[in-house]
C-alpha cells in the first residue's frame, strides 16, 4: 500500500511539472533515490532509524560548504544522528548569519556539541570568485564572499596572486585554507563557543578537504 500511494504521488507530481513546462527530472530523480533507500538501507537499518526517533546525539558540528560535490557524511563514512551539519556557501562564519548562530547555540546548549569543524575544500567555487572577481554581477554572492575578504588580504599580503595556469589553481588551494583560518577566527567570537572555550567543555578544529585524494587534513 505503501508503496502503491507512493508511486501515485510520484505520478501526481510528475503529471504537475510536466503540465507548467518545468523539467521533472530533479524532481524524479529525488523520488527514485527515495525508494531505493526505503528498499535498501532503511529496511536494513531499520533498528537504528527507529531509536533515532527518540532524538538525536551527534558528536560534532561541521560547518561546511554548500557545493554538492563537498558531503560531510559521505567524507567521514558518518551515518544518520553522528554529525551536526551546517552548509552555505563558502563555509563562512559570518557574525550577522542568524542560521548558524542558532545552530551553534542549539547544538551546544541542547545537542551537548564538543567539536565544531569548520571544513573547506579543493576546487571550491566562492574562494575562485573572491579570489579572481567572479560572481560581481549577482546580487548577493559579493556581500556573502565580504566576509571572506579578510583571508584574501592576508594571503596577498604574503603572496602575489598569479595569472593563470597551475599557479594560479595552487594560490586559490592556499586561499581556501586561509579562508578556514578566518572563519576559526570568527567562530571565537560566538558568545555560546566562546564559553565552551573558556570552559574546557568545547573545541573547534579547521579541516580541509582534498578532492583529488579524498582525505582530509587539519587546518589551524
Amino acid at each position: 500500500m505503501g508503496a502503491k500511494r507512493s508511486f501515485t504521488i510520484y505520478l501526481v507530481l510528475f503529471s504537475l511539472l510536466v503540465c507548467s513546462g518545468v523539467s521533472a527530472i530533479g524532481i524524479s530523480t529525488l523520488l527514485e533515490g527515495n525508494e531505493k533507500f526505503v528498499n535498501g538501507t532503511f529496511t536494513e537499518e531499520k533498528e537504528q532509524f527507529e531509536q533515532l526517533l527518540s532524538g538525536q546525539s551527534p558528536h560534532t558540528l561541521i560547518i561546511s560548504c554548500s557545493d554538492s560535490r563537498s558531503a560531510p557524511e559521505m567524507i567521514f563514512s558518518s551515518g544518520p544522528g553522528e554529525l551536526f551539519v551546517h552548509r552555505n556557501i563558502g563555509n563562512i562564519v559570518a557574525p550577522d548569519d542568524w542560521s548558524l548562530a542558532t545552530v551553534l547555540e542549539y547544538g551546544i546548549k541542547h545537542l551537548g556539541i564538543d567539536t565544531i569543524v569548520v571544513m573547506g575544500h579543493e576546487k571550491c567555487g566562492a574562494m575562485k570568485a573572491l579570489g579572481t572577481g567572479g560572481g560581481d554581477g549577482d546580487s548577493f554572492v559579493p556581500g556573502w564572499l565580504a566576509n571572506s575578504a579578510p583571508a584574501l588580504s592576508s594571503l596577498l599580503a604574503r603572496s602575489e596572486k598569479p595569472d593563470s595556469g597551475e599557479d594560479l589553481d595552487s594560490w586559490l588551494r592556499e586561499l581556501e585554507k586561509e579562508n578556514i583560518r578566518l572563519q576559526l577566527e570568527h567562530l571565537k567570537t560566538n558568545p555560546d563557543v566562546s564559553l565552551g572555550l573558556r570552559n574546557g567543555n568545547l573545541q573547534i578544529i579547521g579541516l580541509y578537504w582534498n578532492m583529488t585524494s579524498g582525505k582530509v587534513e587539519q587546518i589551524g
